[in-house]
Parts: structure tokens; C-alpha cells; sequence
């Protein structure tokens, strides 16, 4: 399984990420040391729904325990009910009948990579407890990034304040702590898959609707839902995060109802 924050990531074209690789070298006379396993974490499972535990994180303010996508329990878009479209700058996507010109294998590894990316990075992301000014700095320091999108990541927040799909909003009130999730009750339910050849690349776009519950460090609980899309490109043989075409809309209450954080992408 592919895990995004866990992970060194690069930018590696102008709307792609992929995996950097790390060679390393050992001499006879000494060996490289084994690395230590990640800590892990012991919560309920039964109330994580679509996610499962991750790694035990250390944010400074006590740890928490990271979720990961359960791709066991999310249901996918079938590939006969795949959409295609074709995308140009004049007539925007043209939507077309007839079957993706890409493998049905490689449409669902862009969809499984989809899920734990909305679960990962989205919704459980080391992001969501940052101040503003901390959420900027990370814009521009996080390889999440490439950097030919970084400066349009950093002023879609510093000018209107939306992440535009990289997390939910950061939060201004502290997540649970003791080693517990933060977030809870995923559901993560299919809402389109497109193929979409935009200028002759290839793209794969996977929308979910998706619910959620977020746990304050006081126990009150924040419900999150909202739907959330993110674009994985493809060579026609692997499948790597687009930054391109990636975006949330989503709403997030207290537990009376009052919105404490929204986000509505247009563009």
C-alpha cells in the first residue's frame, strides 16, 4: 500500500508526483542499520468505518494515531460506468459513449490511489491543525507540491483562503490527542470516475462523496461531509497524483450544527 505522507515524494512534471527514489550503499565492513519500525497505534477499529489505523504521529502536542484508507471496504465505480471525455482549451470536456481507451487494471489502481489519498492526505493530512500562517508555509515547503503548481496552491490561499484539495481547512481547535484518531465514521461513497485525455495526456479523475467525524481534544465531535476529487495521470503503464483537476467542496459543523470551516471550489 502506498502511503502518501510516509512517503518521499517529488514534483515530477508539471502536474504529477512520484515516488523518489533513495539509493543507498554498504561496505563490507559495515552494515547500514535496519530501520526502526513505525510505531504503531491500538484504537477502536469497529468506529474508524472506510479507514483503519495508520502510523502512531508525534505532532509536538502529544500523538495521534494517522488513519489510511480501508480499500477493502470502499466500494468502486465499475469500468463499464467509467465516463470519457476529451478536453480542449475551446470547448472545455466533450463527453463521449463508448468504453476508456485505458486498462481497466490501471483505472482502478487511479481509484484505490484516489481513496487513500481523500483519507491520507485529505481528511487525516499533517496540515489540518496548522495556523494560517503555518498552513502558507507549509504550501511552500511540502514536497507534496510540484513546483510549477506551488505558487497557484499558495495564492488560492493566501487570497481566498481554500485549499482547493490538498486538505480540509485546517482547524482552529485542537484534534484528539492519547493516541487517538482524530477522524472517525469515514464513508467514502463513489460518485464519478472519468478517463479524460486532456492534450493528449491521459487522466483519471475519482470523485467520492464522502462523510466523516472529526474528534476535538475536548471530545466534541465536528461532522465533516462533502465531496472530494482527485486526478491521477497514467503513461498507460503507471499511475502517479496529478495536482491538476484536484478539488473539495465540503462543510465542516459542530456538534450544534454551525459551520466552523467550508470550502466551495469553483474554477
Amino acid at each position: 500500500m502506498t502511503t502518501f505522507r510516509r512517503t518521499a515524494l517529488t514534483g515530477a512534471t508539471i502536474t504529477a508526483i512520484s515516488l523518489l527514489a533513495v539509493a543507498c550503499t554498504s561496505t563490507p565492513e559495515a552494515e547500514e542499520p535496519s530501520a526502526s519500525p513505525a510505531p504503531t497505534c491500538e484504537v477502536d477499529e469497529s468506529a474508524l468505518g472506510a479507514a483503519t489505523p495508520g502510523e502512531l504521529i508525534d505532532s509536538g502536542s502529544g500523538s495521534y494515531c494517522h488513519v489510511t484508507a480501508d480499500l477493502e471496504s470502499i466500494e468502486f465505480t465499475a469500468f463499464d460506468d467509467v465516463r470519457v471525455g476529451t478536453w480542449s482549451a475551446d470547448d472545455g470536456i466533450v463527453w463521449s459513449e463508448g468504453e476508456p481507451s485505458l486498462s481497466a487494471d490501471l483505472i482502478a489502481e487511479a481509484q484505490r490511489l484516489s481513496a487513500q489519498w481523500t483519507v491520507e492526505e485529505f481528511l487525516d493530512g499533517e496540515a489540518i491543525e496548522m495556523t494560517v500562517d503555518e498552513y502558507a508555509e507549509w504550501i511552500r515547503g511540502t514536497e507534496l507540491i510540484g513546483e510549477d503548481w506551488r505558487a497557484d496552491y499558495l495564492a488560492g490561499w493566501e487570497n481566498e483562503k481554500k485549499t482547493n484539495g490538498l486538505t480540509v481547512a485546517p482547524f482552529t481547535t485542537p484534534l484528539a490527542r492519547d493516541a487517538q484518531a482524530r477522524v472517525s465514521d469515514v464513508s467514502l461513497t463513489p460518485y464519478s470516475t472519468s478517463a479524460l485525455d486532456v492534450e493528449g495526456r491521459q487522466y483519471v479523475e475519482t470523485c467520492f462523496d464522502v462523510t466523516a467525524t472529526y474528534t476535538a481534544a475536548d471530545s466534541s465531535g465536528y461532522p465533516f461531509s462533502g465531496r472530494v476529487c482527485s486526478t491521477f495521470e497514467t503513461d498507460g503503464s503507471t499511475v502517479t497524483y496529478a495536482l491538476e483537476g484536484t478539488h473539495g467542496n465540503f462543510v465542516v459543523s459542530d456538534e450544534s450544527g454551525a459551520v466552523v470551516a467550508s470550502e466551495d471550489y469553483s474554477g
